[in-house]
């Protein structure tokens, strides 16, 4: 059983993978909004309680400035809360909006794509009709063997033209290190380039006979002149190759015009040219969701404006140095008149501390969701921007990819390296038409 994906079933794969951690999201998104609502209140008896013994215990304080600034606060909290509710529920509506346009740009692309595999599968069949032409055409595949004749005929003589130098570097070392020949090799001494007096003449003479030069002298001459010959030689087989390569390029250009696959291949462009238009469309719409949720994610928080407005306030309330007056002897306070109030503020500090790392644990948990997102989004990108989700694109172990998929989603994977892995696997198979058919072969264009 084959263990290959289609590169379809790679971006379905990424695609629910995605789908599902931004489902997760938002999850954590309603979790934490509960939690934060939950501090709130918290808080805000934390207030109304003090506000009670405040009043109780006003003689002590000796001041009924702090009574008035509690239910000051109190109120302005609950207006800015209530603003916060309105700001929340409008951002909930623009990001249902917001989807429901991505959703619709989705379907266009679906559609589009659908209609780029088609061009691609009729580029395919067009290749696939004009090559079962070409192979029951004799004159074509006259060209074909000629082709390759004249091509293996120019690897060798190149092949030869290296070992020539191979062969002048190498054996020319022991001419070159004899100091008798080389002095006479520099002076061209047997050649008729040679010149010099009648003394100098005498000498190099005698030289010549100490060192046996002359056929040593011609065997090094052979030795230089072989390489450049050889080149030459080289060069005028590929020129003859290229030559024939060009002519059995004409053919099949010939032969895939005449079954239409330039028009086809024009359609396909312009298929994949409108494709990724939508996929910038695509792209656009899911910022703009996703900086949606993120503003969401803020108010479920507790971290945008208003709710940073809330907490300084009542932040500053309790930094009031007769609030901190005012809990001292709420802890041991003898009247009975505040002991509601007195065991609803035992009850809230109790219960802060826990929702407090709460709140803390799901923000951290919303952190690690949206930077798995947005790994799986990267790698999304540049599977669509590289058209690995083609008809012809297939990955060759589909269980590795889903295990790499995975360790993408846990973190233990990086995008980057994911896209590396990604590449390794993908091939782009055959369908009707053999990309190696005739000239294809060749390794060139």
């Amino acid at each position: 059983m084959s263990n290959t994906l289609s590169g379809g079933d790679v971006l379905g794969l990424i695609e629910r993978m995605l789908g599902d951690t931004h489902g997760e999201l938002e999850n954590l998104d309603v979790r934490l909004q509960r939690a934060t609502a939950e501090l709130e209140r918290v808080r805000q008896a934390e207030l109304g309680a003090l506000s009670v013994l405040a009043g109780v215990r006003l003689k002590e304080i000796e001041s009924g400035e702090l009574i008035d600034a509690l239910d000051e606060t109190g109120e302005r909290v609950k207006a800015l809360l209530a603003q916060r509710g309105a700001a929340q529920e409008k951002v909930g509506d623009e990001i249902a909006a917001s989807k429901e346009a991505a959703a619709k740009i989705a379907e266009e692309r679906t559609a589009q794509h659908d209609t780029v595999d088609a061009a691609e599968k009729a580029v395919d069949a067009a290749q696939a009709q004009a090559q079962k032409g070409l192979k029951a055409d004799a004159a074509y595949n006259a060209l074909l063997e000629k082709a390759h004749a004249s091509d293996a005929v120019a690897d060798l003589a190149e092949a030869k033209a290296q070992a020539a130098h191979k062969d002048r570097t190498e054996k020319g070392k022991p001419y070159e290190a004899d100091p008798l020949f080389s002095y006479l090799w520099s002076r061209s001494f047997g050649t008729p380039t040679y010149r010099a007096g009648a003394i100098e003449r005498l000498l190099d003479r005698w030289v010549a006979r100490v060192d046996d030069y002359e056929p040593l002298r011609r065997d090094y001459w052979m030795l230089t002149e072989l390489p450049a010959r050889f080149d030459e030689h080289a060069e005028r087989m590929r020129a003859a190759a290229d030559d024939d390569f060009t002519a059995l390029r004409a053919a099949e250009l010939g032969a895939t015009a005449a079954a239409g696959v330039p028009d086809r291949q024009a359609a396909l462009k312009k298929a994949e040219e409108a494709l990724a238009a939508i996929d910038k469309r695509v792209e656009e719409q899911e910022a703009e969701v996703a900086a949606l949720v993120e503003k969401r994610a803020a108010f479920a928080a507790g971290e945008d404006d208003l709710s940073r407005e809330c907490y300084a306030l009542l932040t500053d309330a309790f930094r009031n140095e007769k609030m901190r007056t005012l809990r001292e002897r709420a802890s041991r306070t003898p009247s009975p008149d505040d002991d509601a109030a007195v065991d609803q503020l035992t009850a809230v500090r109790t219960e802060q501390p826990r929702l407090e790392a709460e709140v803390s644990r799901l923000r951290s948990l919303h952190e690690t969701h949206r930077e798995r997102a947005t790994r799986l989004e990267d790698v999304r990108k540049r599977f669509k921007d590289k058209r690995f989700d083609a008809a012809s694109s297939e990955f060759v172990n589909g269980a590795l990819v889903a295990m790499l998929l995975k360790q993408l989603l846990a973190g233990s994977l990086g995008a980057p390296a994911m896209w590396d892995a990604l590449k390794k696997q993908q091939r782009h198979r055959a369908m009707g038409a053999d990309p190696m058919f005739g000239s294809g072969r060749f390794g060139r264009r």
